[in-house]
C-alpha cells in the first residue's frame, strides 16, 4: 500500500482493507467483520465500495516465508513422527501432511500449509466483486511497469521515482545498507526469486518434495497454479 500511494496520486490508498489484510475475504462477504482499531474502516457499509489489492506470492516462496515467520499459523509433529528430540515449537516448516490452524478474526483450520496457501486466493478469484490480483513477482522483476497499470486500473496519476524501491521495508523492496546501490538490491531480488523450487525450497524433506508435486498436479490446485501463471519445477516468473 504504501509503495502505491508513493507512486499513484489522485486516488486515496490505505493500508489495508477495511476487514484486515490478514483475513480471508469472507470475514466480509460471510462475517461482515471490520478491523475495530479505526474508524474509517467502520464506515465501509459493503466491500463493493472499495478494491481490494491482493497480493499474490508463488506458493513454494510463500511457504518459505511462513516456515520463517509464522504469524497467526500453528501446527505440529504429524501423528506418525514418533521422534522424541523434535517438540512443536522447534518444527521449522511443517509437513504437508500436517494440519495447520490460523488465529485471525477467528480460528480456521487446513489441511496442510498449501491448502491454507489455495483457500485464501481461490475465495479472492471466486469473489464476484471488485479486486485486482498482483503477483509480487511481478513486482520485483518489473516494478515501474506493474505499478503503472495497478495505478491505470485505479484511475490515479501515476509519478514513479526510482527512490521509493530503497525507502521501502518489507514485502518487495526492502531497507538497503547506505552503501548499497538500487541495481545491487534489485539484483539480489531477482536472485532470490529464480531460485525458487521444489528441491531448493523444500530440501529439507524429500516427503514434502513429493507431496507438494502431488497436491500441484491435480485440480483445483493445478488450475489455479496455472491461472497465477506459476509452475512448480522449473520456476518462471
Amino acid at each position: 500500500a504504501g509503495l502505491l500511494a508513493s507512486t499513484c496520486r489522485d486516488v486515496p490508498t490505505y493500508g489495508q482493507v477495511p476487514y484486515g489484510k490478514h483475513n480471508p475475504i469472507q470475514a466480509s462477504t460471510v462475517d461482515h467483520y471490520r478491523v475495530p482499531t479505526k474508524d474509517i474502516y467502520q464506515q465501509v457499509p459493503n466491500i463493493t465500495q472499495i478494491l481490494p489489492i491482493v497480493m499474490v506470492r508463488h506458493p513454494l516462496d510463500w511457504m518459505q516465508s511462513m516456515c520463517r515467520q509464522k504469524y497467526a499459523v500453528s501446527w505440529k509433529k504429524p501423528r506418525n513422527d514418533t521422534s522424541e528430540h523434535t517438540s512443536d515449537s522447534q518444527l521449522p516448516c511443517p509437513s504437508l501432511e500436517t494440519s495447520v490452524v490460523v488465529d485471525l478474526y477467528r480460528t480456521f483450520e487446513y489441511d496442510n500449509l498449501l491448502d491454507f496457501w489455495a483457500q485464501w486466493y481461490q475465495d479472492y478469484l471466486d469473489y464476484e466483486g471488485p479486486r485486482l490480483m498482483v503477483r509480487l513477482e511481478d513486482l520485483v522483476y518489473a516494478p515501474q511497469e506493474t505499478l503503472y497499470q495497478i495505478c491505470e486500473c485505479v484511475g490515479g496519476t501515476f509519478r514513479f521515482d526510482p527512490r521509493v524501491l530503497e525507502e521501502r521495508q518489507g514485502g518487495v523492496v526492502r531497507e538497503q545498507d547506505r552503501n548499497n546501490n538500487r541495481l545491487d538490491f534489485l539484483i539480489k531480488a531477482w536472485i532470490r526469486h529464480s531460485k525458487v523450487s521444489v528441491e531448493t525450497t523444500l530440501s529439507s524433506s524429500s516427503r514434502n518434495q513429493e507431496l507438494f508435486r502431488q497436491i500441484a498436479s491435480k485440480d483445483p490446485m493445478q488450475q489455479l497454479l496455472d491461472l497465477l501463471h506459476y509452475r512448480i519445477d522449473q520456476y518462471d516468473p
